[in-house]
């Protein structure tokens, strides 16, 4: 019967929480560098077509609002993983603990 089971590593809660902070701090990067050049941006814009500038902002308005909220999961997905991970922990240490506690029955 033991064999059947199968026990997720824990370094795979770690590795997946890693991954989905670097995602979310990448976002924040792309928009923070996009942030930077967004005046250059505007006045090329407004001196080749000026009236494009308003539907312009509000286009990059909408994209960073998504992209900070889609950095804003991957931070909550980290956490979640964090966790899943420390309760998983917890629960191997509980069952452990009882396994160790439980009077063992001896067939007579």
């Amino acid at each position: 019967m033991n064999e059947l089971l199968v026990v997720p590593s824990k370094d795979q809660f770690e590795i997946q929480a890693t991954l989905h902070r670097e995602i979310c701090d990448r976002l924040h990067e792309v928009v923070s560098t996009f942030d930077v050049h967004h005046s250059t941006i505007l006045s090329q814009l407004d001196t080749s077509q000026p009236g494009q500038v308003e539907s312009y902002q509000h286009w990059w308005q909408k994209l960073k609002m998504c992209l900070l909220q889609h950095a804003t999961l991957h931070e909550q997905f980290a956490q979640h993983l964090e966790t899943a991970q420390q309760n998983y922990q917890e629960n191997e240490q509980q069952i452990a603990s009882s396994l160790q506690t439980s009077p063992t029955t001896s067939p007579s």
